[in-house]
């Protein structure tokens, strides 16, 4: 079998094609779109070309980040804070009727913007979460290696106690076997000799 090498182009306007379909089929799967669209292309590359041009071509279809990761109303919580972020710069320029709208459009709740937005400035507000110095990062770098070192140690100690566990029970397994034979021999002819 041959192997069929893709276009970006082409790969762009499968995934264009998704996510025009996604619009008014927000349940699609990309895996039930592969099967009707186009089966001879495997899924897994369906998903490889979703992660890489989805953002890119949702955003020359004009789709705000949600619409892109199909997430609405309060699933769009879930988005990470750089979608949350875009959604808030898009619209930071509309006026109030607008952004109703937008929400509308889009699936989302303005109280969760504005949420977002209040997330996002203590996010750059906070000096100190984005501060790393040369000499934290040192240090934790240097607890990382002695984390590892313990934990190799005690992968050994476990390794080592399994092995003393596995002779102690083959030891208990021939011991065990040894009185089962003695009292079998007991019973055979220990009422013999006594009779």
């Amino acid at each position: 079998m041959q192997r069929v090498k893709y276009t970006v182009d082409f790969k762009k306007q499968v995934i264009s094609e998704f996510l025009e379909i996604r619009k008014t089929e927000p349940e699609l799967l990309l895996g039930q779109f592969a099967k009707r669209k186009y089966p001879d292309i495997l899924p897994r590359l369906l998903y490889t070309w979703r992660k890489m041009y989805e953002s890119e071509v949702g955003m020359q279809q004009n789709m705000s980040e949600n619409e892109i990761k199909n997430k609405y109303g309060t699933e769009a919580n879930s988005l990470s804070m750089q979608d949350k972020f875009r959604i808030i710069l898009e619209i930071s320029k509309l006026s109030t009727e607008e952004f109703g709208e937008y929400c509308r459009q889009k699936g989302l709740y303005a109280s969760d913007i504005e949420r977002w937005k209040y997330e996002c400035e203590n996010a750059l507000n906070d000096d100190t979460s984005s501060k790393v110095t040369a000499e934290a990062f040192k240090n934790k770098n240097s607890e990382i290696k002695q984390l590892r070192q313990q934990i190799d140690s005690l992968k050994n100690t476990c390794k080592s106690q399994e092995r003393e566990i596995e002779r102690q029970n083959k030891t208990l397994a021939i011991y065990a076997a040894k009185v089962t034979s003695l009292k079998n021999f007991q019973l055979l002819f220990g009422d013999k000799e006594g009779g």
